[in-house]
């Protein structure tokens, strides 16, 4: 005979191990051609996720720099429906000049003539006479040439607009937005492009999911950059010169002013992740009326010396409004001083690319958990996988509440959850597998309570073959089958039956591991398939009590009329490769070796009612058995005499 394996039950089904294994192995490869292929549900979801820690961790501070002064429903009542004569426009201007403004930002469009013909040579004038203006522009990204009514009026434009472009070094590295003709953009009136201080576009494209969260601060334009809004007005806060500004390939613009250099973190479409504030109880806002009403305030002045002034639409009837992380209807004129309010107190939020680091530590993160599992309970398993998402959960928000680091939680996720999950799946597989062999193996010859520990034990059992440390109890009927030919079919049944089923349970009562019915006999193994110390004790306590219960069983028999019968029972100790034995399409768990053999050898000496012991075993008892007359024998098969000792009682 040859030992095979069923099921490797000591190695926690190494098959289906190997099948979890490579399973979340092959899912890790999976997600990361999905994420690869579909980005954008995983960027939503990771700016949900930003959304969500933004909206714990937001503070009402921002700098003190820039404020608003918002054409609101107070002016407007004041001085009508928007747009007013440009006239007001310039009062403004030339009253923030002489309050000592930075920096007076225009978040409108002047694309087209005004209402009068002064009205706009009083604003061209301010403008040029100021020095001080950043003027906004729309850009729109188009091949075509739109058709203009006054096309060579149109290019004038976009030759100012392109000449007043920044030059700089573009890293290849950087995809920035390209306007190849902004012949469609809203361009503003060619006096404004050219008395402008600086001029920056108001391009805020919202995410997929409507919600304004970054903006370029770089637009491409053939050769050329135009920054945003909010970049520009910074330069003209800090009075920086184009050559002053450096693209990184690392992912940041520096900007080198007076006071130092500042490191703008931006992926590599030039995108500013803006450090939102809640808008209205943040930022600085006057009323229009506060720079057009000529009643004397001695605090005015002071509201607007050394600041950024950003001229903006805020009455209620505007459509300039959109949603940011912390709220859905927000003024956009509030995209721009956001992102300067970022960029000046350089409370950057610093995103981390999943590509290629991040993906590839979900990766092998999701190898080392199933490596580590692998051998593992599948309890642990689960906790072991809730404890690193949850881990990981609060790496990333700790991340961005002390370190302001954005770690897109949703692609890692994505690779190690169901990876994880499915690996867990698989190793419950397996384990319910060995579960069942263990019941198929063990169920019907050990008591519940036996297999309940099996399953339970961590070490798990060795189906596999090995040699263990064994007490080998071997009984047999005396007379038995002369007696079955006196006897019908169904009292012999009658008669079996009954004596295995009263033997059956004494022992499994005694924990032991019946490996066979040979007729009449009974083959039982101890120390099997749990190891214990006293396995011999148990082994002769089982015996006693087998052949005590005869007489009961013989009372029975009686009283049916059918003849009583008498066993015999041997008891040896010894070392056999126990495990399952047979072939793929019969295999049974039993035992093989010289002990095994020497105690069936051993059964055939004893006599009616007689319990047989070894030397080894009766040694093994340690002077606790109390036996007759030991009888030397020679048994078939084995050289060396036997020494045989007939116990009549175990001390307790």
């Amino acid at each position: 005979m040859k030992i095979r394996t069923a099921f490797p039950v000591h190695r926690r089904g190494k098959r289906f191990i190997l099948t979890s294994a490579l399973a979340g192995i092959l899912w890790g490869c999976l997600a990361l051609i999905l994420l690869y292929l579909f980005p954008g549900p995983f960027m939503t979801l990771n700016n949900r996720i930003y959304d969500l820690k933004l909206g714990l961790f937001a503070k009402a501070e921002v700098s003190p720099v820039a404020v608003h002064v918002d054409v609101d429903d107070q002016a407007i009542r004041k001085y009508g429906q928007w747009p007013w004569d440009r006239q007001l426009t310039a009062r403004m201007v030339d009253r923030l000049t002489e309050f000592g403004a930075k920096a007076i930002v225009f978040d409108i469009m002047y694309t087209s003539q005004g209402r009068t013909t002064e009205g706009d040579a009083a604003l061209f004038r301010s403008v040029a006479e100021s020095g001080r203006v950043v003027s906004a522009l729309g850009l729109i990204e188009t091949d075509s040439w739109a058709h203009k009514t006054d096309e060579a009026y149109e290019l004038n434009r976009v030759e100012a607009i392109y000449g007043r472009g920044w030059r700089l070094d573009v890293p290849p590295e950087f995809t920035l937005v390209n306007v190849k003709s902004p012949r469609d953009s809203c361009l503003p009136l060619p006096p404004i492009i050219h008395s402008s201080g600086h001029l920056g576009h108001i391009n805020s494209t919202p995410d997929r999911d409507g919600i304004h969260r970054r903006i370029p601060l770089l637009v491409k334009m053939q050769d050329r950059v135009i920054p945003s809004l909010s970049l520009a007005s910074l330069v003209a806060y800090w009075d920086v010169k184009p050559s002053q500004i450096e693209l990184s390939p690392q992912g940041w613009i520096q900007i080198r002013h007076q006071l130092g250099a500042c490191k703008v973190p931006v992926d590599y479409q030039g995108n500013l992740l803006i450090n939102w504030r809640p808008v209205w109880e943040s930022f600085e806002h006057y009323t229009a009326l506060d720079l057009l009403e000529g009643e004397d305030d001695p605090s005015r002045p002071g509201r607007y010396k050394d600041k950024i002034v950003i001229i903006s639409i805020a009455w209620t009837g505007t459509a300039d409004i959109g949603a940011n992380p912390l709220e859905n209807d927000v003024l956009l004129s509030r995209v721009h001083s956001s992102a300067l309010d970022t960029m000046i107190a350089g409370r950057f939020i610093n995103e981390v690319r999943p590509w290629p680091v991040l993906i590839l530590v979900s990766v092998i993160g999701l190898v080392l958990f199933l490596a580590i599992t692998a051998t593992a309970r599948l309890q642990r398993g689960v906790l072991l996988c809730l404890a690193v998402c949850f881990g990981f959960g609060l790496l990333v928000i700790a991340a961005f509440a002390t370190r302001s680091l954005e770690i897109p939680a949703a692609d890692l996720f994505f690779v190690f959850l169901p990876g994880a999950a499915i690996g867990l799946v698989f190793r419950g597989i397996g384990m319910e597998k060995e579960r069942q062999m263990i019941r198929e193996a063990f169920g019907r010859y050990v008591s519940d309570d036996v297999v309940t520990e099996i399953l339970k034990s961590q070490s798990g059992v060795n189906l596999r073959g090995e040699l263990r440390d064994v007490t080998v109890l071997v009984s047999d009927l005396r007379g038995f089958t002369p007696m079955t030919e006196a006897l019908e079919a169904t009292s012999t049944l009658t008669v079996i039956n009954r004596y295995l089923e009263k033997m059956v349970n004494i022992i499994m009562q005694r924990r032991g591991l019946i490996v066979e019915f040979t007729g009449d006999g009974i083959f039982v193994l101890f120390g099997v398939p749990q190891s214990t110390d006293d396995h011999t004790r148990r082994a002769v306590i089982c015996a006693l009590a087998m052949q005590e219960a005869m007489g009961g069983l013989n009372a029975e028999y009686a009283s049916l009329g059918l003849p009583e019968l008498s066993m015999g029972i041997a008891i040896n100790c010894g070392q056999a490769v126990v495990g399952n034995i047979g072939s793929e399409r019969r295999l049974k768990y039993g035992a093989l070796g010289s002990a095994i053999n020497t105690t069936f050898r051993v059964e055939a000496q004893a006599g009616p009612g007689e319990i047989l012991l070894t030397e080894a075993a009766y040694e093994r008892l340690s002077g606790q058995a109390r036996v007759g007359a030991p009888r030397t024998v020679q048994l078939k098969g084995i050289r060396a005499p036997m020494r045989l000792f007939p116990i009549t009682e175990l001390s307790i």
